[in-house]
């Protein structure tokens, strides 16, 4: 059986989790948007149902913090990222940096744990971000898998490259992702009761050559 890391990525919309059964008694990564909290979208019931995983050894992520572009794209252009904006000036140090600790307060303050993961918005982020994340102390930060990358070390954290699932990279990545409104849906439930769940902790690093990381970089920009 494979072993895979698991994301489990909660919706902006979403009010709860109401997991399927299959994931009893697992142990995977469950990423939430501060703003489901803040905004009031996210439910007492919610929180609770989150608050049971980490008891359980499930992982805390943090994706962003209000979810979407700080820039108005009146253009029509995807407005679904926070830490890079493909379209418009680069994001300062300085507001990432605001940005990820309101995100990570809320977080904490909700759940009395502090997330261990960052996720960026759409896995868009830069050299900023990665500062950033360092300086908060995560330990891990997701970015998307293009070429089967193996988790590796940048600026002290580990990324873990992850493809979603039912993509064609996903037979070859470490990291599989999925959301939480798909999780019953046949393809991601036969492919998840088919892999043992592992955490990001129980993997070890390789070093990845920068000429594959430029690719994956280059390769997920284009798909964007």
């Amino acid at each position: 059986m494979k072993r895979r890391i698991l994301s489990v990525y909660v919706n902006l919309q979403d009010k709860g989790l109401n997991l399927p059964s299959y994931l009893d008694n697992n142990k995977f990564i469950i990423s939430i948007c501060p703003s489901s909290i803040s905004g009031g979208t996210f439910s007492k019931k919610g929180v609770e149902e989150v608050k049971k995983l980490l008891e359980e050894g499930c992982l805390l992520g943090q994706r962003g913090y209000i979810g979407r572009c700080r820039y108005y794209h009146k253009d029509g252009t995807d407005p679904w990222h926070e830490n890079l904006c493909l379209y418009n000036q680069p994001i300062s140090l300085e507001s990432q940096l605001e940005l990820m600790i309101k995100g990570k307060e809320i977080l904490t303050k909700t759940f009395g744990v502090e997330p261990v993961v960052y996720a960026p918005i759409n896995h868009l982020y830069d050299e900023n971000t990665l500062s950033v994340a360092q300086t908060l102390k995560y330990s891990f930060m997701m970015d998307q898998n293009n070429f089967g990358i193996n988790p590796y070390k940048q600026h002290g954290l580990v990324i873990i490259p992850e493809s979603k699932i039912g993509d064609e990279e996903t037979g070859v990545c470490l990291g599989v992702y999925a959301h939480v409104d798909m999780l019953r849906k046949r393809k991601i439930s036969d492919f998840i009761k088919g892999i043992e769940l592992i955490l990001p902790s129980d993997v070890l690093t390789k070093k990845v050559p920068q000429h594959i990381l430029t690719m994956n970089e280059l390769q997920k920009r284009i798909k964007k």
